[in-house]
């Protein structure tokens, strides 16, 4: 698809009175858009990262005297935070559907048609009221499944 096409591809999210015009990536911009969701996704995590998200996994291996299990999980967080290794694609989908993941993918696809529009700007008006419906709308105007428009979110 040249750039000319994923131009004309897309369509039209609303979003608090707001019309923006979203469109498909390049697969070399979706790969950066995956990535950074990746690396915010894990900053999102805290303080402790893996280790925290698993607290709640890792108590109860512990209180099941699953040891042996319990120490392979800690070995394989250890190598995920040395490694800074990036979040698997459901903690990745997790957060891609937040407020901060919506107003991030939201910026990336209309800052071509969009150059006013900043992503703080866009965070201002993603909601945890509206981030769940205006990521459908991303992914139905950019996929051709839903419509080109949709209602206002």
């Amino acid at each position: 698809m040249s750039d000319t096409d994923l131009v004309a591809a897309g369509g039209i999210v609303p979003v608090a009175g707001q019309d923006f015009r979203v469109r498909p990536l390049s697969a070399r911009e979706e790969v950066g858009l995956l990535r950074e969701l990746g690396r915010r996704a894990k900053l999102a995590m805290g303080p402790g990262g893996y280790f925290a998200r698993l607290q709640p996994r890792l108590a109860w291996l512990a209180e099941q005297k699953l040891g042996d299990v319990r120490a392979l999980v800690v070995a394989e967080l250890t190598r995920l935070e040395a490694v800074s290794e990036l979040p698997g694609d459901d903690v990745i989908d997790e957060y891609r559907r937040t407020p901060d993941g919506v107003a991030l993918e939201l910026f990336c696809r209309t800052r071509r048609e969009h150059p006013e529009v900043t992503e703080r700007e866009l965070r201002a008006v993603v909601t945890d009221a509206n981030a769940l419906m205006v990521h459908f709308a991303i992914v139905d105007a950019v996929t051709g499944d839903g419509p080109k428009a949709t209602r206002s979110a």
